[in-house]
């Protein structure tokens, strides 16, 4: 999804624009999509909501209708919404240790430069693409993908239970 935003405004013919765009509005069709039917407390809905935060604000930047620290603003807003929620919904998801800290560093007033706040959104915008929609257009059902995640989770916690022993 985020790829795909990126590729549709670098170079190519017309053609291939047309198909990116193509994608990039089945993505915001499917999010949309996602936050009617969902409910409000689900782990699921909280992605959703966090990568059409995420989506809007990187669509915001490339419209170029915002000035330099209004969409820093925007960024650090999303950033901070991702690194909170997203780490407490997908606990087994390594979330880069420089986005948390950059997220964590921003509450407590950390003013930190555009290009920094791009390359956080891309990272976030990447890793729920990883980690959630591609299961989620790959056909995986979202409560079996969650309940597989709680598993390893339970057992990566549990010595032994992985399949190899605790002496290894």
């Amino acid at each position: 999804m985020y790829l795909e935003l990126e590729q549709a405004s670098g170079a190519g013919n017309e053609a291939e624009r047309a198909r990116k765009m193509e994608t990039q509005r089945f993505a915001l069709e499917r999010i949309s999509a996602w936050r009617v039917t969902d409910a409000d407390s689900s782990p699921a809905k909280v992605i959703v909501d966090c990568t059409a935060e995420l989506l809007r604000c990187h669509l915001r930047d490339s419209s170029g209708n915002l000035d330099g620290e209004s969409l820093r603003m925007m960024y650090v807003m999303v950033i901070i919404r991702f690194v909170n929620l997203i780490t407490e919904v997908m606990k087994n998801v390594t979330v880069p240790p420089w986005v948390v800290d950059l997220g964590h560093n921003m509450e407590h007033g950390l003013d930190p430069n555009l290009n920094l706040c791009r390359k956080a959104c891309k990272m976030a915008l990447e890793l729920v693409e990883q980690e959630f929609w591609s299961r989620q257009l790959g056909g995986e059902d979202e409560e079996a993908d969650l309940k597989r995640q709680e598993d390893e989770a339970t057992r990566s916690s549990i010595p032994g239970a992985s399949g190899t022993s605790p002496d290894s």
